[in-house]
């Protein structure tokens, strides 16, 4: 693992020589230019990958969490993803599938549910490399689907991960609540 210290301490005292300024400047220009943007997102798409594999040693690699705000996270060999503060969140593991289905309540605040929505069909979407289109879902009983997003994967091995990406609202009481529900399936 290579680390980037991006500050440093120069005394007002210290006397930089002429040959070392330009060298100065340079590595100040590429520790300021350096893609750690790219880096984070590749270990945020790791829980992707791992969920997509057919491979035992990366899925006993997953875990869900209580965090401090006493929702889900999971975690992918001991590291935070960015599916965090679950409020209800499972997988289901068989011998040749393995299943995720992850849902965040937001009791009558529509705009944090469709918030949170559009930011994890952006984080899904980098991290997919294939195309994760919108689809046409209809809504079952009280619970009616504002967005959808789908994407079907098939592997070499023949098998398929299937990852789907709702916002919901459900109306079981006077005030709606939003939903937003991820689910990844492997088979």
């Amino acid at each position: 693992m290579v680390r980037i210290r991006r500050a440093c301490t120069i005394s007002p005292k210290a006397r930089i020589p002429a040959i070392g300024r330009p060298a100065l400047a340079l590595a100040a220009a590429l520790a300021l230019s350096l893609p750690t943007q790219s880096i984070a997102a590749d270990r945020e798409c790791d829980v992707i990958s791992a969920l997509m594999s057919g491979a035992k040693s990366k899925v006993r690699g997953l875990a869900i969490e209580i965090n401090r705000e006493d929702a889900l996270d999971l975690k992918y060999r001991g590291k935070p993803t960015f599916i965090r503060n679950a409020t209800y969140c499972e997988t289901v593991p068989g011998k040749e599938s393995l299943e995720l289905n992850c849902e965040w309540s937001f009791e009558g605040n529509e705009r944090e549910a469709k918030t949170l929505f559009s930011a994890y069909r952006i984080q899904i979407k980098e991290c997919l490399g294939v195309p994760f289109e919108p689809r046409d879902a209809e809504g079952y009983g009280k619970v009616t689907i504002l967005s959808s997003y789908k994407a079907e994967i098939e592997h070499s091995d023949g098998s398929e991960t299937s990852i789907e990406l709702e916002l919901q609202e459900k109306n079981y009481s006077s005030t709606p609540e939003y939903a937003v529900d991820l689910d990844i399936e492997r088979d």
